[in-house]
């Protein structure tokens, strides 16, 4: 039996869940969907320029599962951007410290859902959490 997995930190979500070449409609387009998790190496290796046992210790990994995890997302990326894919954003195993500020807010979601909230002691138990808040959906102090 194989050890579980460890809930991995993610600390920033993209602005855009996909990106897609000009011009092409996104029905015509073969999808390359990367995760959450996946991204946020990708952030913290590439665009932060972190040493792997550091953006491991800030994902809350192993730095041989981190170098794992951003080589598949770097592939993900370099196949979508190459073969003019579409890059789809969703999923993912993670939990997240703004996910749980949410909830101490009592703001409720709707988009997002992580499918290892319910195996994780540490992330919130609700099922379903917005990561881009509606107006209506902030709760006012």
């Amino acid at each position: 039996m194989s050890r579980p997995r460890k809930c991995r930190f993610v600390e920033q979500f993209p602005a855009a869940t996909f990106f897609k070449p000009s011009g092409i409609m996104m029905r015509n387009l073969e999808k390359n969907i990367i995760s959450h998790d996946e991204l946020e190496a990708l952030r913290l290796a590439d665009l932060e320029a972190k040493f792997q046992e550091d953006a491991a210790r800030q994902m809350g990994i192993s730095r041989a599962t981190f170098g794992r995890i951003v080589e598949k997302a770097r592939y993900i990326v370099a196949d979508a951007l190459i073969n003019g894919k579409a890059l789809v954003i969703e999923g993912g195993d993670f939990c997240s410290e703004f996910i749980m500020k949410m909830q101490k807010n009592n703001i409720i979601s709707r988009n997002f859902i992580s499918n290892r909230r319910d195996k994780c002691k540490n992330c919130p138990k609700l099922e379903r959490i917005d990561i881009k808040p509606q107006k209506e959906d902030i709760k006012l102090n």
